[in-house]
């Protein structure tokens, strides 16, 4: 690749789609991103695959916690149900 953009640090993305559109959009560019904090090159091969992997367990993350968020705030709502009934009984 001609160019390549240096940058401080990847930047921690919550979902895969969000970290991979603006790499893409530099890639049609032609310039690459190459992180000079995480050693990530993504002119390379292994950095490509580092950098994909990297967000794929960033979008992994965040949909595992949104689904222990969820399976949380349905508890509590039983919960609440469950003490609610006692007291009008």
């Amino acid at each position: 690749m001609e160019g390549t953009k240096c940058c401080s640090g990847i930047h921690a993305y919550r979902r895969y789609t969000c970290c991979m559109e603006p790499v893409s959009k530099l890639e049609k560019r032609e310039i690459g991103l190459n992180s000079l904090k995480d050693k990530i090159d993504t002119t390379t091969p292994g950095g490509k695959l580092v950098f994909h992997v990297f967000g794929a367990l960033a979008q992994f993350e965040a949909e595992v916690t949104t689904e222990r968020t969820n399976a949380g705030l349905a508890n509590s709502a039983c919960q609440r149900t469950k003490r609610w009934s006692a007291f009008q009984a």
